[in-house]
Order: C-alpha cells, then structure tokens, then sequence
C-alpha cells in the first residue's frame, strides 16, 4: 500500500512540474469562477483553507473573495503530528513552523472549533491533496493530518460541513490507495467543473 501510494505521488508530483505557468493561471481562474458559483460557496460563513505550497492551486484570490464577502477564514497550524485551523486575518501575523515550511499562524489566533458553530452557520472545508477521484478518495502527502481532521467531522451533518478538493484535472486518478485510516472528500472542483458523491450533488450546486 504504502509503496502504491509512493508511486502515484511521484507520478503526479512530475505531472504538476511540467505543467506551463500560464496554464496553471487559467485553470486556476476557471476553478475560482466555478466555486462562486456554488451554492456550498454563497452559504458557507466559516471557510476552512490551505496557504497554497508552490505545486498547489493558489488559494490567496480565495481568501481575498472569502474577505470581501465577509465570511470567516481559517488556515491550519500544524504541530507535533496534530493539525488544528486557527482563524485568519490580513493582519494575522505567520510564522514557517509547520513541517512542510508552510507559513502558518501562530497560537495567539484563535481555534476554530466546529462544536461552536452556530446552527444556522455552515462550514466549508477546502481540502489540499496530490490525487483525487469522483467517489471522493485522496491522496495527501503522506503527513495524515486531514485525514485525522476529516475523520473528527464526519459525525457532522452535510453539507452544513463539507469537505471540498481543489485539483486541477490531471490530478484525477481511478487507482488511487486507499486503507482504513484515509478519509474520503464530499465532493471535488477541477478546471473542469463540479464533482460530489451522489447524494450531496443536487444540494451543493446553484446551477443544479
């Protein structure tokens, strides 16, 4: 399994590398343009999201649209093995501490619990990841840090909290590992468009 996994990460790590700057730009756009148009998008009032690591979609024009719409912003401090999301201002100080030298915010900022969410509130959780698939497997890199943090959630309802990929479409992969301990997405969002497991498609989409 885990030899498997290796594999494919290789195989889409070299597949990223060779993707043309200009490229990625457009896609990115195209997948930010989709996103607004999900209803999961215009209702959310917390959302929970990666600072993008060079190799990933750029979340930065996110946040910016989060701020701008006034939804609250949380991004992940990871320590000692364990990821918690700490909510997150243009003026939230950050500090490369993770494992991955990620910069990330420090323990001045406030925790994001989800068990304080109001009922009426609902919560976007916007989910990094190397590979991805349309029943909702993921391929991380290998630290397990969201599949622990998806694993707390699953008892909440959905999609009040939804776990959404980000990916381009060459991150899509059929034969993606997957064990006892990975957690699956709710749904994933390419260049291409919008993709949930079947119960949750009519519910998530204002176009639906």
């Amino acid at each position: 399994m885990n030899s498997a996994k290796k594999k494919l990460r290789q195989i889409i790590y070299e597949r990223l590398k060779k993707l043309d700057p200009q490229i990625k730009d457009q896609w990115g756009s195209a997948i930010l343009e989709s996103l607004q148009a999900l209803e999961l998008w215009q209702k959310a009032d917390v959302v929970l999201l990666y600072l993008a690591m060079a190799n990933e979609i750029n979340t930065q024009p996110i946040i910016e649209l989060a701020y701008s719409q006034n939804k609250k912003v949380a991004v992940p401090m990871l320590s000692k093995g364990h990821m918690e999301f700490r909510y997150f201002t243009a003026k939230t100080p950050l500090y490369a501490h993770s494992p991955f030298g990620i910069l990330q915010p420090g323990l001045e900022s406030p925790c994001f619990d989800p068990a304080a969410l109001k009922p009426e509130e609902n919560c976007l959780v916007i989910v990094p990841g190397l590979a991805f698939y349309h029943d909702g497997r993921r391929l991380g890199r290998g630290g397990g840090y969201y599949d622990r943090f998806l694993a707390s959630i699953e008892s909440y309802e959905r999609p009040r909290f939804f776990a959404l990929a980000l990916a381009y479409q060459l991150q899509l992969h059929e034969a993606i590992p997957f064990n006892e301990h990975d957690r699956r997405v709710d749904g994933v969002l390419t260049e291409k468009g919008f993709d949930s497991q079947g119960a949750f498609r009519t519910a998530v989409s204002s176009e639906s």
